[in-house]
């Protein structure tokens, strides 16, 4: 039997929406791990906007790198594809079979429930791996259901979600492949930096990635939501390195 076929026009032009969605949790950077833009459902948001803020009203400038656009997308993309596929469910769910509604109707409620509780809901990759196979099956035109989906409920707000970030936190990027890299670094961010990292505390290659940079860097000081920074930052016991972390984090020390 072959792939359902889909021919309603409601799956070329989704209805706008009312809610703000997506782009809302927190976004690294070299000097910070900033969350101005974000969910004010991060337990985090309120301190670390304020740092912002304050950092703003003093003219000092917040830098980003690439591994720190990455994790910001793909975090954010565990918490859009979510919203994107309630949104798709309310429009389309009289045309999926009955699996697939149930499967959708009970992620929606969770969210809804986990967002009720002041918490951020994101999907596991295996989940969005299975609805993506679920939807693939479906066939409209050229594209399959999954195709659809994403250029019709995702591609739009995930493709705006980091320049809205860069935009309201006044990011500026540091483009390792340039060759203004001596206005901001002090030596040379290396992959044996960043496993060295690695192998003393632990921690994710992101993370590691974003250290090397900062300790490489001619920056003083690290603004963070993350305890694996603040742990590596003391520990690492690098003259003239600071890290500032939230105080409630720090109360959970």
């Amino acid at each position: 039997m072959g792939s359902p076929k889909v021919s309603s026009s409601k799956w070329e032009r989704p209805r706008p929406r009312c809610r703000q969605s997506g782009g809302n949790q927190v976004s690294k950077s070299v000097v910070g791990e900033v969350g101005r833009n974000t969910y004010d459902l991060d337990p985090f948001n309120t301190e670390v906007a304020a740092a912002v803020d304050c950092l703003a009203e003093l003219k000092i400038p917040i830098y980003t790198n690439y591994n720190v656009r990455s994790e910001f997308l793909e975090l954010h993309r565990r918490i859009i594809i979510p919203e994107c596929l309630a949104d798709f469910l309310e429009d389309l769910g009289s045309e999926l079979n009955p699996e697939l509604v149930n499967k959708l109707t009970s992620m929606r409620t969770q969210m809804r429930k986990t967002t009720e509780d002041g918490r951020v809901y994101k999907l596991q990759d295996q989940q969005i791996k299975y609805f993506r196979s679920a939807l693939a099956v479906y066939q409209k035109g050229d594209q399959d259901g999954w195709e659809t989906f994403c250029q019709n409920y995702l591609h739009e707000k995930i493709e705006r979600v980091w320049d809205t970030a860069v935009e309201l936190l006044g990011l500026n990027f540091i483009d390792l492949r340039g060759d203004n890299d001596s206005a901001v670094l002090s030596g040379k961010p290396s992959w044996k930096g960043t496993t060295d990292l690695v192998g003393k505390f632990g921690i994710g290659t992101v993370d590691a990635l974003i250290l090397d940079l900062f300790f490489n860097s001619k920056f003083l000081f690290l603004l963070s939501s993350d305890r694996d920074m603040g742990y590596c930052v003391a520990a690492a016991k690098q003259p003239d390195r600071f890290v500032f972390l939230p105080d409630s984090l720090m109360n959970l020390w």
